[in-house]
């Protein structure tokens, strides 16, 4: 998985070993819109838009 900024720097790298479910700590980071982008085991990618507000 990457966290993109809306300028499209990535944020964020994870590294995910066949987990159906993960919890991403958003703590550090400020208000705005953030893409994610997950790549499967099959080389399939999606990315969804992240909006961040507190």
């Amino acid at each position: 998985m990457v966290l993109f900024n809306a300028g499209g720097s990535v944020i964020r790298e994870y590294s995910l070993d066949s987990i159906q479910e993960t919890t991403l700590d958003l703590d550090n980071l400020s208000n705005g819109m953030y893409l994610l982008s997950v790549t499967g085991i099959n080389g399939y990618t999606t990315t969804s838009k992240l909006s961040l507000l507190r």
